[in-house]
């Protein structure tokens, strides 16, 4: 991860546009239209829905390229922003199919990063920003966009895996975990409005979605469980 934002600290310091925008859009056609068809085929092929070759290849190419025109050239904002958040969905799908603890271990290795790379003098989302800032120019990169507010796609990412992960063991653990990125968003704006720069957007969501998980897990759950098996007993 982070040889892949030296690149691209590197390749913006040196304005070398052309190549960033390739970058981001082969990326983001790859997981539109291949990572896109993997979850297409496996839907099918667990609801025994039937699909043609040239049909499903006919439907992901469209739905890449409306994407990649929608996202880097022009489009409605709604759509945008839907690609958007299909992009992430999509690839925090496919890592929260890693090894539960390894998942885990990763959100919060992945949390801990992103302090050090915004907030450390030499970080490169630090050095990243203060660049744009100095050009007067939009941060490079997928960036959702709600009024004022602006969140990188990368977090909307392990939000998924962290929220994918959660719903495959228990439904209950799927919406504590959901509330709890969302209680942390509104930690982290309030941290942005008193603090007045740019602030990482994982820490707070990851570590209060993996406190409340196990918590959950532990306790909630299986208070559940007995609850219900009392009921049987009744």
């Amino acid at each position: 991860i982070n040889a892949e934002y030296m690149g691209l600290v590197l390749l913006y310091k040196y304005r070398c546009y052309k190549i960033i925008a390739g970058w981001f859009m082969f990326t983001s056609f790859f997981m539109l239209f291949w990572m896109g068809w993997i979850w297409v085929d496996l839907f099918c092929t667990a609801y025994q829905i039937p699909y043609d070759l040239v049909t499903i290849i006919f439907i992901m190419w469209n739905f890449a390229v409306v994407g990649i025109l929608s996202i880097y050239w022009r489009g409605n904002k709604f759509v945008q922003q839907a690609y958007l958040v299909a992009v992430s969905c999509i690839l925090g799908w496919f890592l929260s199919r890693l090894p539960e603890w390894t998942a885990w271990v990763a959100l919060a290795a992945v949390a801990i990063y992103d302090v050090v790379a915004v907030l450390t003098p030499r970080g490169p989302l630090k050095m990243l920003v203060e660049e744009s800032i100095k050009r007067n120019e939009p941060i490079p990169g997928l960036v959702y966009e709600s009024k004022s507010y602006k969140l990188g796609l990368g977090d909307f990412v392990f939000y998924s895996v962290l929220v994918g992960r959660a719903a495959m063991y228990f439904y209950v653990t799927w919406i504590v975990c959901a509330l709890a990125i969302l209680m942390g968003l509104c930690a982290t704006l309030l941290c942005l409005g008193i603090f007045r720069k740019a602030m990482p957007a994982l820490p707070i969501s990851i570590a209060l979605g993996i406190f409340f998980y196990f918590v959950t897990r532990a306790v909630l759950v299986p208070y559940m469980i007995d609850i219900t098996l009392a009921q049987q007993w009744l």
